[in-house]
């Protein structure tokens, strides 16, 4: 092998931040954690970035087999530094309670029963109330009679499911505090029992009143919430709050579990920054002189790999900054072409202007098949070395090498 030296012209420093002037493009992949069961179609499923990333693009639809998620098609985007949220919809709605049928109302409901359900597996998220069928307040309970009250206050019934109409006044008060109401009429229309607000003459305050409603039977039930991954046979539950009995109905449910789809990065990140044009005249080199990171725990070793050559924390040390160096990377083959020195880790180039610099690493600079932690930064220190290609020789007699007035070339 003969060894040529060149001779530099001028040569350029760049530090490459990870976190300034750059942007990193990052993609990311969606594995089936959980098939589910019990989908009717396909679901749709959707991709929402982290609050404040950058990345986007990525989508994703998917096939049933025997009513499970059984493979994914996805686009995977770019731009990704922090995992994003995957929601699934629709696909029937397995485990979700959407609807009920057979009421059967009963009577003596004064108030509305409250409702759960029992049964359904380990499905959880159930919520929902019912209504009466359309009735008038019947009395009037002092809970707490509050102070500073006058006889003649009047009563404002605030409707919560329909109704109209019912009025009521203070009677009767004992140093302030209500101790009596006149129900001057019970209106109409009412499936809930309205709240009670108070217009006091005297600026009264804290009084507590609930409305009793003429007993009725149960109208309805409005579901606030279906739950979900509800898989056997479930039943509502009729609770009385004020009497009553006889209610029951039964939910409308797809007995099934969700899918749960969960993603993860793919092991490219691509780095680039858009640097001041550096024209390159004649013949020139580019290479690493060190990668550092800062804030990173040395408790737990990161990662660093260039065309899958790995490096960790345990390859590194402190520089007189304070600041870890994987002095190793100087040596990693990034590419096929020859070197002008005898560091691997360089690229040759030729005439040109360089306007942005990129690079592409497989994992992240945090742990491996992560993604890039905001908390974690890396600066890639860069030489860009020009050379005057017409002078060359052979030897190095004066051993000018070692003061860099001369660079080696392997032949």
């Amino acid at each position: 092998m003969m060894q040529k030296f060149y001779k530099p012209n001028n040569t350029t420093l760049l530090y490459l931040n990870s976190s300034f002037n750059c942007v990193k493009s990052s993609s990311i992949s969606l594995a089936i954690q959980t098939a589910g069961s019990g989908y009717t179609s396909a679901p749709t499923i959707t991709i929402t970035s982290a609050s404040g990333d950058a990345g986007s693009g990525a989508s994703a639809t998917c096939s049933l087999t025997s009513g499970a998620i059984s493979s994914i098609t996805q686009n995977n985007g770019s731009g990704y530094n922090a995992l994003p949220t995957i929601t699934l919809s629709g696909g029937g709605l397995p485990g979700v309670i959407t609807n009920f049928s057979g009421l059967v109302g009963g009577s003596g409901y004064a108030l509305p029963p409250t409702l759960t359900i029992s049964g359904g597996g380990s499905g959880t998220g159930f919520a929902g109330y019912t209504t009466l069928t359309p009735t008038s307040v019947a009395s009037i309970v002092i809970t707490n009679g509050g102070t500073g009250y006058s006889v003649g206050d009047f009563l404002t019934f605030n409707t919560t499911g329909g109704g109209s109409n019912a009025s009521a006044v203070v009677s009767t008060v004992a140093s302030g505090v209500i101790t009596g109401l006149t129900l001057l009429g019970g209106g109409s229309g009412y499936t809930r029992a309205p709240t009670i607000s108070i217009t006091s003459i005297s600026n009264g305050t804290g009084a507590v009143l609930t409305c009793l409603l003429t007993a009725t039977s149960v109208g309805g039930i409005v579901i606030t919430s279906g739950g979900s991954n509800y898989s056997s046979a479930v039943s509502f539950v009729f609770t009385p709050v004020s009497g009553g009995t006889g209610a029951s109905a039964t939910p409308t449910i797809n007995l099934g579990t969700a899918a749960v789809i969960v993603p993860s990065f793919l092991k490219t990140f691509s780095y680039t920054w858009n640097v001041p044009d550096i024209q390159i005249n004649d013949l020139a080199r580019l290479s690493a002189l060190n990668i550092i990171s800062t804030n990173f725990n040395t408790a737990t070793p990161y990662t660093y790999r260039i065309n899958n050559l790995q490096y960790d924390s345990r390859d590194s040390f402190f520089s007189d900054y304070g600041y870890p160096i994987l002095s190793m990377a100087q040596n990693v083959n990034v590419c096929s072409y020859g070197s002008l020195g005898a560091g691997d880790f360089c690229i040759i180039l030729t005439t040109q202007t360089i306007k942005q610099i990129v690079i592409s690493v497989d994992d992240s600079i945090t742990a491996k098949s992560s993604g890039q932690a905001a908390a974690i930064n890396f600066v890639i220190a860069l030489e860009i070395v020009e050379y005057n290609p017409e002078y060359q020789q052979t030897t190095d007699t004066y051993a000018e090498a070692f003061s860099n007035r001369l660079k080696p070339h392997f032949t």
